[in-house]
């Protein structure tokens, strides 16, 4: 029982940790810049993005 809460838990942790990335950009050498919109965040009159680790 306790493995099952396990995968269990672990799934749904993982699906929501998907993320809708969208691109925002192309660079001169045609590399495609995307972004995640859930990790932007504005700060004032600064629009802050994070990158994953």
């Amino acid at each position: 029982m306790k493995k099952l809460m396990l995968t269990l838990l672990s799934a749904v942790v993982s699906s929501s940790a998907m993320a809708k990335w969208i691109d925002v950009a192309t660079d001169t050498n045609e590399t495609i810049l995307s972004a995640d919109p859930a990790a932007i965040r504005r700060s004032g009159e600064k629009i802050v993005m994070y990158e994953p680790d």
